[in-house]
C-alpha cells in the first residue's frame, strides 16, 4: 500500500513539472512570438508549481533526501543515536500534525474564492499543504517506529541489522 502512495507522489510531481514547463513555454511563445499573452498559462504554471513543490517534498521524505546535519549525532553511541533520531522524528510528526490541521483550516477558508483565470476554487491551490504533510506523517511515523524499535533492542542495532542509522550522506536516493 505504501509503495502505491509513493508512486502516486512521484506521478503527481512528474505531471506537475510537465504542466508547469508546458504552461510557461506556451506563455512565452504566445507573448514573444504573437505578442498576445493569455492570462491562464501563468496561473496554471503557479498552480502546478505549488503542487510540484509540496508533493516533491513528500516524495523526498520517503527517500530520506531532505537535508540532515548529523555531525554531532554520529559521535554518540548507536543507542543514543537512535534516541535522538526518534526524538527528532517525533518533533517533525508534531509539526506536520500542526500543518495538516492548519492547512485544512486554510482550505476551508479559501474554498469560497476562485482563481480568476482558470476559474478553480483557491482551495485547490492550498490543498497540497495538508495533503503532503499527511503523506510525510506516514513516512516519519514509520521512521519513528523503526528508531524506537532499534533503541529498545540495542543488540540488534549494534549488530548492524535493520535499525542502525546510516549517515544520510551514504544513503542512496
Amino acid at each position: 500500500m505504501l509503495r502505491w502512495v509513493h508512486r502516486l507522489e512521484d506521478a503527481v510531481t512528474g505531471v506537475c513539472v510537465a504542466v508547469f514547463v508546458t504552461a510557461l513555454a506556451t506563455q512565452v511563445f504566445l507573448r514573444y512570438i504573437f505578442n498576445n499573452p493569455l492570462p491562464w498559462p501563468e496561473e496554471l504554471a503557479k498552480f502546478s508549481f505549488v503542487w510540484c513543490c509540496f508533493f516533491g517534498a513528500a516524495a523526498g521524505t520517503h527517500r530520506k533526501a531532505h537535508i540532515a546535519i548529523e555531525v554531532l549525532v554520529l559521535r554518540f553511541p548507536v543507542r543514543w543515536q537512535q534516541a535522538v533520531y526518534a526524538l527528532v522524528h517525533l518533533c517533525i510528526l508534531v509539526i506536520l500534525g500542526v500543518l495538516v490541521t492548519s492547512g485544512l483550516g486554510l482550505v476551508r477558508l479559501s474554498s469560497t474564492s476562485k482563481l480568476p483565470a482558470i476559474n478553480l476554487p483557491l482551495a485547490y491551490l492550498v490543498l497540497p499543504l495538508p495533503a503532503s504533510a499527511a503523506l510525510m506523517m506516514v513516512d516519519f511515523g514509520k521512521f519513528f517506529v523503526e528508531d524506537v524499535r532499534a533503541w529498545r533492542n540495542p543488540c540488534q542495532a549494534a549488530a548492524g541489522e535493520a535499525g542502525t542509522p546510516i549517515p544520510r550522506s551514504e544513503q542512496g536516493a
